[in-house]
């Protein structure tokens, strides 16, 4: 099983994890900054990988605070590392020009290799990287603009959605992976109908840039974080209406809308505010 903890990516080319069930450890194998870092779910195997400037992705073994594997390939920063539950011995990871790996950390081999941002679709550059068990893969693009796709339908470039004004700096599914949640420098979230391949809804709470969004584990909630020294978490109002489509729980209604703030609690609040 995975150690109980937390785990952080930083400038200082380390990755420091911090733990309940097993003392603080430091790892050290970056020669750039450390972008992103990602638990893999594999049972009984405590293991990490973590993405660098320095253009490589290591897998940690988390017992021995060591690095296991070394994932060379990319040839410019890795933007991003991401896991899947269905699939625990592969590690996506995005590239800032534009290529997406993934790995088996078993052998170190590229598993699969794809080329995004194509240029008739997209004038920014690839900013984040999202992947469900599904192998649906979500890059969002400092244009503003997000690209849903399968991670294998090479000759199929996907849907492409708009809905932000600016960087979109985070995306992520919901455990069940019909549901992308993304976050964007304009200050706003949206979620993404994955089956329907439409915007369900988009909301602008915070009042700067978003930098990360994602769906709470084990729930229906959301959280997000931005540049305005704000967490807000997200959860479903429930309506007491007599229209069923209003008493869902699901990410893409307007029953999501936030309506109290942390000193000002009601029934149906529906956001809670921390300011840092």
């Amino acid at each position: 099983m995975l150690p109980e903890g937390e785990v952080g990516g930083d400038p200082d080319r380390v990755c420091p994890l911090l733990g309940y069930a097993c003392p603080p450890a430091t790892l050290a194998g970056h020669t750039g900054t450390v972008r992103s870092v990602a638990f893999l779910a594999a049972p009984n195997d405590a293991a990490l990988a973590s993405g660098g400037s320095d253009s490589l992705v290591l897998v940690w073994d988390l017992a021995a605070s060591a690095v296991a594997v070394r994932l060379e390939g990319h040839t410019s920063p890795v933007l991003c590392v991401q896991t899947t539950a269905a699939q625990p011995d592969l590690v996506c990871s995005l590239s800032a020009d534009g290529w997406v790996y993934t790995w088996d950390r078993r052998s170190g081999a590229q598993a699969w290799q794809r080329k995004v941002c194509p240029f008739n679709k997209v004038s920014g550059k690839p900013s984040c990287l999202a992947v469900n068990d599904k192998l649906d893969m979500a890059i969002g693009y400092s244009d503003g603009k997000v690209q849903l796709s399968q991670f294998r339908a090479d000759s199929h470039p996907g849907s492409y959605f708009s809905h932000h004004k600016a960087e979109v700096r985070s995306a992520s599914f919901d455990p069940t992976g019909d549901w992308l949640l993304t976050g964007s420098f304009d200050g706003a979230i949206g979620t993404v109908n994955v089956k329907k391949k439409r915007l369900a809804a988009l909301w602008k709470e915070h009042t700067d840039k978003v930098v990360q969004a994602t769906f709470v584990p084990y729930t229906t909630g959301i959280v997000s974080c931005g540049v305005d020294r704000v967490v807000k978490l997200w959860s479903p109002r429930h309506h007491r209406s007599k229209n069923p489509e209003h008493n869902q729980t699901d990410p893409g209604g307007k029953h999501w809308d936030p309506i109290s703030r942390l000193k000002r609690t009601s029934k149906d609040a529906s956001i809670f505010n921390a300011s840092m």
